[in-house]
């Protein structure tokens, strides 16, 4: 018998197994016996699984890193309905701001609200994530003091509770224990993360820091080729990859970017 989808009265959604013996009378059947088993974690824990695989095939493939980021963030909301996840990168040249990479499943208001929010010890749970380098639970957003910036848009799309992981770099690039960003859990009830839910949402983060590390090793690999081997200085695609760089910055922060050009010494 395939599993069968049950619904609880809380809207807890089970996976059920189902065994069925018929036992005869004579030669005619006469009684049926059935056993259901709750398989809901073991289902859930093995299509987790493959999407993890999934993603470490991408980040493999060189897929972009925003294809990549999104799938982890959406492997975790299809594991756990009602889940809303985000991930939130911290860009250390913009005074330490985090800015959206991944909210598959959060209404654009609410992406746009949290993009650009600053790090700091009172600044919502990934701003307080990113700045202590410690995971923050918000089991409560309408009475969090930390959130009195975001709370209302926060309560108007039902999102009650937050839990935020820091992605912390690995340390192979020697820079062990830098923040590069949050992975968040959003809940539309206040309440904490389960343990299974530590643990599965603990993996995702650890898949967005490859993911992360692998996108800085190609960074760096273009850098390289946009420098002369002998003089160490920049070429002319390095300034467009730059300006490039600085523009999107300004656009974040709605600022400007001047361009001048160095006199050149006389002889």
């Amino acid at each position: 018998v395939p599993d069968i989808v049950l619904r609880r009265t809380d809207g807890v959604r089970l996976v059920m197994n189902v065994s069925l013996v018929v036992l005869l009378r004579g030669r005619r059947p006469a009684y049926l016996f059935g056993v259901m088993h709750d398989v809901t974690h073991q289902r859930r824990a093995a299509d987790l699984l493959v999407r993890q695989t999934e993603s470490l095939e991408r980040i493999a493939r060189g897929d972009s890193l925003s294809t990549v980021l999104t799938e982890i963030a959406v492997s975790v909301e299809i594991a756990h309905p009602g889940v809303r996840c985000t991930i939130l990168l911290l860009d250390d040249h913009d005074a330490g701001r985090l800015y959206t990479a991944a909210a598959p499943s959060m209404p654009a208001a609410f992406a746009e609200a949290i993009d650009g929010s600053q790090i700091g010890p009172h600044e919502g749970s990934c701003g307080v994530a990113a700045f202590r380098a410690a995971e923050v639970v918000s089991t409560d957003l309408a009475h969090d003091p930390d959130w009195a910036a975001w709370r209302d848009v926060a309560l108007a799309l039902n999102l009650r509770a937050c839990w935020s992981v820091p992605i912390i770099a690995s340390g192979r690039h020697g820079d062990e224990g830098r923040v590069l960003g949050t992975f968040a859990t959003y809940f539309d009830t206040p309440r904490a993360p389960a343990d299974e839910e530590r643990r599965e949402i603990s993996r995702a983060a650890a898949l967005a820091m490859i993911a992360l590390e692998r996108d800085r090793d190609e960074a760096e690999l273009r850098y390289a080729n946009l420098r002369d081997p002998m003089t160490g200085l920049g070429n002319r695609r390095l300034f467009l990859d730059e300006l490039g760089n600085a523009l999107r910055r300004a656009r974040r922060s709605q600022s400007t970017v001047a361009v001048s050009q160095r006199p050149t010494p006389l002889a």
